[in-house]
């Protein structure tokens, strides 16, 4: 993520909504780790971790 767009999502208000879209690997979970709790953040990867045993299995259910 760049400069520019990491210091607009710094200054977001307490009660806001961020979503972050981009592609794999691209570093959205690690920005939102170093910022937020775990508390306060939803993540694909951590659900696909309870069906899958694997946060970076992305393949369908047969």
């Amino acid at each position: 993520m760049n400069a520019a767009a990491t210091a607009a999502l710094d200054r977001w208000e307490p009660g806001s909504a961020i979503v972050l879209i981009g592609p794999p690997a691209s570093g959205k979970s690690t920005w939102t780790a170093a910022r937020f709790p775990s508390s306060a953040r939803v993540s694909l990867d951590f659900y696909r971790g309870l069906l899958t045993d694997d946060e970076t299995n992305q393949h369908r259910p047969q």
